[in-house]
């Protein structure tokens, strides 16, 4: 048992290291087709973005959790032992969180997704906040889609949040929502840990969660968003904006 156990181990290292061995993954804070990734050799294209800025390529896992070789996905490996992985996003090249100017950019330019338009609808524009902008994401039935992301830099030593879900109507079960998105701190460490939150709003019918929070550990700037689809029968698609502010 045990040579097989370090067997299976060795097997998900190189799938881990071929998988993540993509040199194209970006700051972007969209992701882009693969088929619309340009070819190296300039810094500038025709799409318009620098061959270092292009995509943040959602990639999947053969293992389920174990494949991700990081404390989130062990994380969820012994919490929720039915879900596999799905789509994981900036493992190498976290995500970066936007200023409301770039933000309010985004939202002028990015109409065509239906649910970050409705995410922002319960958004608030403000220059002292800091976001994180995940647009419409397909996941499928039980599992969990994770986005790596740098915590935005201020002068506290806590910072609140806000995570704005938007998506097509989902289930509750004990008041428990069937699509649940949450934040970790030190997601590659043994130390990973589930930030605890409040509910601001549950509306399943008009597909909105709304969940606040404070992360105080800001030792290791580097987190995750893990969104979990808990459906055994419906895919979904969803879009997150979380709102980032210095707490005084």
């Amino acid at each position: 048992m045990k040579k097989f156990l370090i067997l299976l181990l060795l097997i998900s290292i190189f799938i881990g290291q071929h998988v993540y061995a993509d040199n194209k993954q970006s700051l972007n804070t969209f992701r882009i087709n693969i088929s619309d990734v340009p070819t190296g050799g300039s810094s500038q294209n025709n799409s318009g973005l620098s061959d270092g800025v292009v995509t943040a390529i959602a990639l999947g896992s053969a293992f389920g959790g174990l494949g991700i070789l990081s404390g989130i996905g062990y994380y969820f490996y012994k919490n929720s032992k039915g879900l596999q992985s799905g789509c994981v996003c900036g493992q190498k090249c976290p995500y970066q969180t936007i200023d409301s100017k770039t933000f309010s950019d985004i939202l002028a330019n990015k109409k065509k997704y239906t649910y970050l338009m409705k995410a922002s609808e319960k958004s608030v524009i403000n220059s002292n906040y800091y976001y994180l902008v995940i647009p419409d994401t397909e996941i499928k039935t039980n599992t969990f889609n994770i986005v790596f992301f740098e915590l935005p830099k201020t002068n506290s030593s806590n910072i609140n949040f806000r995570i704005i879900q938007a998506s097509k109507p989902y289930k509750t079960e004990k008041n428990i929502p069937n699509l649940d998105s949450n934040i970790f701190t030190n997601p590659k460490s043994k130390d990973v840990k589930k930030i605890p939150t409040y509910t601001k709003e549950l509306n399943a019918d008009n597909g909105f969660l709304i969940k606040n929070g404070t992360i105080s550990d800001l030792t290791n700037n580097v987190a995750t968003i893990s969104t979990q689809n808990l459906s055994n029968k419906n895919s979904q698609t969803y879009a997150i904006i979380v709102e980032f502010w210095a707490q005084n």
